[in-house]
């Protein structure tokens, strides 16, 4: 190490053996072909062979949902978010911690053309408030548990945005005031496709 950081034209030939020998690496790569699809096309292409296989497990609750149930509940979350009002430029916050429910939360959103905020199910009032109020957020998804930190946060910024909470808790049913997710999710959308009038 020390005869390479004395000897400038040492250290040269190392490193210009190394780059030659990393890219000889790279020269041999196949090339790769990125299919032009939005990502939820690019997810949904193949449902016909794994429709019936888990998709997303909870390993707590040992909720899980197949395939299909994900891609139909993503698209009842996409009409939901339609029938909202939801338009391109338009944002929706995602404050879930690791549960099934999130890829269709998420999902949706994509599939009804909207842009995705997800905010750490662990920050404090201060920090969801900002990035709401950055981000311009038009919903707020959380869990039962997170509802009441999410609404009084929304409260003390002067925001009037709409909360639908998850219920990850059997024995608790959602607030009041919020939306029910599983009542959205097991409305039927029809097979939601519409991206709202834009492309990227």
């Amino acid at each position: 190490m020390l005869a390479t950081v004395r000897n400038p034209k040492m250290w040269k030939t190392l490193t210009g053996r190394r780059i030659f020998v990393f890219s000889r690496k790279l020269h041999s790569l196949k090339t790769i072909e990125i299919p032009n699809l939005y990502l939820d096309e690019m997810i949904w292409r193949n449902l016909d062979k794994w429709s019936n296989k888990t998709a997303t497990v909870c390993a707590e609750t040992n909720r899980s949902y197949t395939y299909q149930e994900l891609y139909n509940k993503s698209n009842s979350i996409a009409s939901f978010l339609h029938k909202f009002g939801m338009v391109k430029d338009d944002t929706v916050a995602i404050m879930l911690p690791n549960i099934p429910e999130y890829p269709i939360v998420f999902l949706g959103a994509v599939q009804a053309g909207v842009q995705v905020t997800p905010l750490n199910p662990s920050f404090t009032p201060g920090e969801i408030s900002k990035q709401l109020l950055q981000t311009n957020s038009k919903m707020v998804f959380c869990t039962n548990e997170k509802y009441i930190t999410v609404l009084k946060t929304l409260q003390s910024a002067k925001l009037y945005v709409p909360i639908v909470t998850i219920n990850t808790q059997n024995d608790t049913s959602p607030p009041n005031d919020s939306i029910d997710f599983d009542d959205i999710a097991q409305t039927s959308p029809s097979n939601f496709q519409q991206r709202n009038g834009w492309t990227p």
